[in-house]
């Protein structure tokens, strides 16, 4: 699942690679507010393998669905959403708008609790993949909050993107996990 997909790179570039980076099966649910979904729905179009692989033998399924995090921080989701555990969440250049964090991070637990539920009592790990390009200090006040609920940093790494004629930017990667005791 990816949530603030905008356009869809993320999640339709992922689409695209899986078939060739594992045998398996994947659905990718993207999800934004509602004026994203016409702009992801057309990029998720464009390149749905359906047209070229019968529907029974295709690996990733991609499918869109508005979620916007005020609903989503009190665990109302839509059909596709609560329909199933999602095992990883991702996100990428969603942690400009400080305002907004308090809800996403409780956003991404209440999608670790559906899963708990979803799954009947089983253990499950909920993982988090975030993707962000610092732009101010008050962006921190994210890891706060997630370390507040329960989401445990399992791995970061910094990426340094020159650019000409000025510092060096960053783009910083992390993998967080929640599990279910």
């Amino acid at each position: 699942m990816e949530l603030g997909c905008g356009v869809g790179i993320l999640g339709v570039g992922l689409g695209t690679v899986f078939p060739k980076l594992s045998s398996g099966e994947c659905t990718i649910l993207m999800t934004d507010l509602q004026e994203a979904e016409a702009r992801a729905r057309s990029n998720i179009s464009r390149l749905q393998p359906e047209i070229l692989i019968p529907p029974a033998q295709l690996q990733v399924k991609m499918l869109y669905e508005n979620l916007d995090w005020e609903y989503g921080r009190e665990g109302k989701f839509g059909k596709e959403a609560g329909s199933r555990p999602w095992d990883l969440v991702m996100l990428s250049d969603c942690t400009y708008n400080v305002d907004m964090l308090p809800a996403l991070v409780e956003t991404l637990s209440a999608i670790h609790a559906s899963n708990l539920k979803q799954m009947k009592g089983e253990p499950f790990t909920t993982k988090v993949f975030l993707a962000t390009k610092p732009r101010h200090a008050d962006e921190e006040a994210l890891f706060e909050l997630m370390d507040m609920e329960g989401w445990e940093i399992l791995h970061k790494q910094v990426l340094l993107l020159p650019v000409l004629g000025a510092d060096p930017e960053s783009v910083e990667l992390y993998l967080f996990d929640k599990s279910s005791y």
